[in-house]
């Protein structure tokens, strides 16, 4: 957060070594705010997958969600806790606009899935195992279910 100027008095805040007028600061931290409220509203599904030496399988899964899953609203972020099988660069060529995201460090399961629920966009997490096949609209189906009856948990 910038800190108050010394020179610049009440109502202004140093920002970048400028002197910016606090209410003009205010505004511009409420429209970007709330644009990005509105990304992340737009987004009520993360659906996340980590992937350690499962290249095939991890194709498969992510290819059978995208067939199966009505997308709009809904985010894919792949973990790869550092594969030696050549995973990061299939996903990255087969699946594009997916969130890949390759790990230095085996993080394993856990911290794999906690890393990527602090950077998910969406309403709702899915912890989808890479040898998941998505079939008949199922997490259509579940995202329907939560949405209708937020109640059940």
């Amino acid at each position: 957060m910038p800190m108050p100027c010394q020179k610049g008095g009440t109502g202004y805040i140093c920002a970048k070594n400028k002197y910016i007028n606090w209410k003009n600061y205010a505004e511009l931290l409420w429209i970007w705010l709330v644009n990005q409220r509105e990304i992340m509203s737009k987004v009520k599904l993360s659906v996340i997958i980590i992937s350690y030496n499962t290249c095939d399988m991890t194709l498969e899964c992510i290819e059978s969600l995208l067939n199966e899953t009505d997308l709009e609203g809904v985010e894919v972020i792949v973990l790869d806790n550092n594969s030696e099988d050549g995973s990061v660069e299939a996903i990255g060529e087969k699946f594009p606009k997916v969130n890949l995201i390759a790990s230095e460090n085996n993080l394993g399961f856990a911290e794999g899935n906690n890393y990527c629920a602090k950077i998910a966009k969406g309403e709702y997490l899915l912890l989808l195992n890479p040898d998941t096949v998505t079939l008949d609209k199922a997490v259509d189906k579940l995202l329907s279910f939560s949405l209708d009856y937020p109640q059940a948990g």
